[in-house]
């Protein structure tokens, strides 16, 4: 009976040691293929890079001439503090138009919701009558051109050169006779008088009347001309008083008619119109100072006083040093569902292998990225400790329990 029951027993314990024996993972696979332990299976592994919880790249709004900067690497800003300020002199020429054009624009739009005052018709008035006078007065030149003294001179003038062209005409009658010869009865000779001295004589004296007729026409026609030039002028000076009469008695005509609607309206809109350039102005201005977006610390400052920057470009880099988190690069399809939000994380630092962080999960990725041909998701785990010696970009290491 006793050999029996060793017997059983004998068998009992070589079962148990073969069950346990089929539980354990083999140490060496085929090939390469690496041996997945029971540890590994119950956590989930995956390479991480420390960040910062917020970080900004600071960049300015308006372009300009660095006037100064205000802080340096490493600071730690709030909120709204100034970084860095751009010369504003530009920016305050223009609001102080932009604000003198509000001023003008209203004080227009004042004085047509009034309407023309007493003093304003009076004035306008007084224009017409003013015009109508200079109006009279350039007929009145005008006039005297064609009828006074220049009239008078034009026909002593002509009387000038008919007698001179009456001179001429006898002085060369005189001339031509001292040239005909008459024969003489009985004799083969002629008689020519005016021969000789009376002939030279004669033909002086017509070529004197000649020139009396040249000098008179000329008289003549600079006495024409100087009168047409003078008659010119005068209707010119008639044509500019009329237009300036016109444009009073329009003006005249508008005050005693009042404001139209539609000009109020439009004074209205300009008004409006100067007051957006205005604003646009005073922003323009504000954005002379560049101020931290988030509270943080500065990590690079790219920028330096007397630099040209433009709208849009990068000058500082702010990041919460205080506050750190580490993103997977390379959590596959097959582990990211066995996470959930909130689990706990152990973070190792690859460059600090003494330092173990606790963290959480704070947040999934909901698309897939490509990592070296692998299908990953983002996972953000937020420290819940930070140390000093941490920098951003460390590569670490996420170490979550699996559920």
């Amino acid at each position: 009976m006793k050999q029996a029951w060793v017997w059983v027993i004998a068998v009992v314990l070589m079962a148990s040691l073969a069950g346990c024996a089929g539980n354990e993972a083999p140490e060496t696979g085929t090939g390469d293929v690496p041996v997945v332990t029971r540890a590994d299976a119950d956590r989930v592994l995956a390479e991480a890079v420390v960040e910062a919880a917020q970080q900004r790249a600071v960049s300015v709004q308006s372009g300009g001439t660095v006037l100064g900067v205000a802080v340096a690497e490493g600071d730690v800003v709030a909120a709204g503090d100034v970084l860095l300020r751009l010369d504003p002199v530009d920016a305050e020429l223009a609001l102080a138009q932009a604000e003198a054009s509000v001023a003008q624009a209203t004080a227009q739009l004042a004085r047509l919701e009034v309407g023309p005052r007493e003093e304003e018709l009076a004035v306008a008035e007084a224009q017409v009558g003013t015009t109508q006078s200079v109006v009279a007065q350039a007929l009145a030149q005008r006039d005297a051109l064609y009828s006074g003294a220049t009239e008078a001179q034009i026909a002593a003038a002509e009387a000038d050169l008919a007698a001179a062209r009456a001179e001429e005409l006898v002085r060369r009658i005189s001339y031509d006779r001292t040239l005909s010869c008459e024969d003489i009865p009985g004799t083969d000779q002629q008689h020519c008088p005016g021969l000789g001295d009376p002939e030279e004589q004669a033909r002086f004296a017509w070529h004197a009347a000649i020139a009396r007729t040249e000098a008179a026409e000329a008289a003549l026609e600079a006495l024409s001309a100087g009168a047409t030039a003078e008659v010119r002028i005068a209707n010119t000076g008639v044509a500019v008083a009329r237009a300036q009469e016109s444009v009073a008695e329009v003006q005249l005509t508008q005050l005693q008619a009042g404001v139209a609607a539609e000009e109020i309206a439009a004074a209205r809109a300009a008004v409006a119109q100067a007051e957006s350039a205005r604003d646009v102005a005073r922003v323009a201005l504000s954005r002379m100072e560049v101020g931290a977006p988030i509270a943080g610390t500065v990590t690079r400052v790219a920028v330096k006083a007397g630099d040209q920057v433009g709208p849009g470009q990068v000058v500082l880099h702010l990041a919460t040093l205080n506050a750190l988190q580490v993103r997977t690069v390379d959590l596959t399809e097959l582990d990211v569902v066995r996470l959930e939000l909130g689990q706990p994380v152990e973070v190792g630092i690859d460059a600090l292998p003494e330092l173990a962080l606790a963290g959480h999960v704070s947040e999934i990725g909901f698309e897939a990225v490509d990592y070296r041909g692998d299908v990953t998701y983002p996972v953000v785990v937020v420290l819940d400790e930070v140390d000093a010696r941490l920098r951003l970009g460390m590569t670490a290491e996420v170490r979550i329990a699996a559920p």
